[in-house]
């Protein structure tokens, strides 16, 4: 697949965030939403446009989507064996259905106390270029995730502890304060995601706690008990260890898919309560979830392009909307390579970054749909994408701190520019390339581009997408759109291709496209 790229590259200025990952696209929107820091303003654009809430439902639809959702996994079954507290440690899984991690420590105790730390680490700037580690949007879809998250617990019998510090500052004075004997939480596969759980399990083992009868008490330390939950395949169901993942996705794919099963969804008892006896006033409250000016943020007004709304109601009504209501996941394959509007695609990245929605349920529902209206390639496509999102996963615990290196694992070092200048022009929408600078646009606006942006004009071949965000350019013909000459800025940076018969040869063999050319 070729990419849209110029010869600058900037990719080197997105630094390591916090939370982010080796591949945005393939991962998600994590470090998507944090570039799109600083939107450009537009006098020129009077043109209304429409914008897009995603998901497109009424709040009752929502909640009639998310009540059958939870409907379908609720069982008698479960029981509970465990006595004491357990905290369950929300991370990057900010959802109550098909939550191992939630329901290990309902199983392990007798009470539950669910923890969030607002970790000062995520709100600030990377070490070597100064970029937000978290941008507005993707504050804004937080702080909507754990207002949903904290609705959803207290439909369970639980509620939400919000504190703002380190995690490993806050979860042992927790544990102590209540003598809670293991904290659950997911586990993560990046080296400063790893960095917080070494620092939190040597603060609980600072922590003493008295187990047992006061005639045969014992003196313990709270437990730090991580458990994996982010993939569709299971890391310990792989054929091979992660350390041994291929280094090619097919034959990666190839392997999972032949040799390995999905697990099913966690199954949820009809209550995950209580809380601990006496924990709000042991820990005084339950704290606040943040505002973005706490944040330090401004708000941001959503006008054009789409509008994602954070929580998990709010992912199991788009998984409704996309599959069930509208009937998009016939069709996936056919309209994926799509850039404009909310249904070309699933759009479920967002709620997967987050951990708002399970991979599992995806697939379960793909199986349900396959079963009650038709399997076809488009239905297979989607499980095919959330195979390269595990696949990306794995291979971040193979090749550790090395995806976030300048010249990657296979150590492939490029001159790289450091003019601010040319970067301001990328980040800004401003390089003279309309492809790009739409897709800049469109990121700066919204917090979300696709990732068909970053390869090839093919994928807006009449220019409807450039002219939606770059509007100067829509009385053009639809053919002059992403070459419109003088009519346009001047270009940063030339094509890497300079020689127009070269060029010109690519268009030939492409019927004017730029099928086979590679500009990075």
């Amino acid at each position: 697949m070729p990419f849209l790229l110029l010869s600058f590259s900037p990719t080197i200025l997105a630094s390591r965030a916090f939370a982010c990952t080796p591949n945005p696209l393939l991962f998600n929107s994590h470090l998507i939403m944090s570039l799109a820091w600083k939107p450009v303003s537009r006098p020129d654009d009077r043109r209304p446009a429409r914008c897009h809430t995603v998901p497109g439902l009424s709040a009752e639809e929502v909640a009639a989507a998310s009540e059958e959702a939870f409907g379908s996994y609720y069982t008698p079954d479960l029981k509970r064996k465990g006595t004491g507290v357990a905290i369950m440690w929300f991370r990057n899984d900010l959802r109550v259905l098909d939550n191992e991690s939630l329901i290990r420590a309902w199983a392990a105790s007798d009470a539950v106390l669910p923890v969030y730390c607002v970790d000062p680490r995520h709100y600030g700037t990377t070490h070597y270029f100064g970029f937000p580690k978290t941008g507005a949007f993707r504050a804004q879809f937080l702080i909507e995730s754990l207002a949903d998250l904290k609705k959803n617990l207290m439909k369970h019998g639980l509620d939400l502890l919000v504190r703002h510090g380190k995690p490993e500052d806050i979860l042992p004075s927790v544990a102590k304060a209540l003598g809670a004997h293991t904290v659950y939480a997911q586990k993560e596969s990046c080296s400063e995601e790893l960095l917080v759980e070494e620092l939190v399990r040597r603060g609980l083992h600072q922590v003493v706690i008295h187990e047992g009868e006061s005639s045969k008490q014992k003196s313990v330390n709270p437990k730090l008990q991580l458990i994996w939950g982010s993939t569709m395949y299971h890391i310990d169901d792989l054929p091979f260890e992660a350390k041994n993942l291929p280094d090619v996705y097919t034959q990666f794919r190839k392997a999972v898919e032949s040799k390995c099963s999905i697990r099913s969804c966690f199954k949820l008892p009809a209550s995950l309560g209580p809380l601990p006896s006496g924990s709000l006033d042991e820990i005084s409250g339950q704290g606040t979830i943040p505002t973005l000016e706490q944040l330090g943020y401004n708000e941001k007004k959503f006008e054009r392009g789409m509008h994602f709304v954070g929580g998990e109601n709010a992912a199991l009504g788009r998984v409704h909307e996309y599959f069930w209501e509208n009937d998009m996941l016939r069709v996936y394959k056919e309209t994926r390579n799509g850039m404009l509007g909310p249904d070309y695609s699933t759009k479920f990245s967002p709620w997967l970054a987050s951990g708002s929605l399970s991979p599992r349920y995806i697939y379960e529902e793909v199986k349900r749909y396959e079963k009650q209206r038709l399997a076809n390639d488009s239905t297979y496509w989607v499980l095919f994408e959330l195979i390269w999102r595990d696949y990306f996963r794995f291979l971040s615990i193979k090749n550790g701190n090395s995806i976030f290196h300048l010249g990657g694992p296979r150590k492939v070092m490029s001159k790289w520019s450091q003019d601010q200048s040319l970067f301001e022009s990328w980040r800004d929408g401003r390089t003279g390339y309309p492809l790009i600078d739409a897709n800049m646009k469109e990121l700066c606006t919204t917090g979300f581009m696709s990732n068909r942006g970053r390869q090839a004009k093919t994928y807006d071949p009449e220019g409807e997408y450039v002219a939606y965000w770059l509007p100067e350019l829509r009385a053009l013909p639809k053919d002059r759109r992403n070459f419109p000459g003088q009519s346009y800025i001047k270009q940063v940076v030339p094509l890497k291709f300079e020689n127009t018969n070269q060029r010109n040869d690519y268009a030939k063999r492409g019927k004017g496209k730029w099928n086979n050319v590679h500009e990075g």
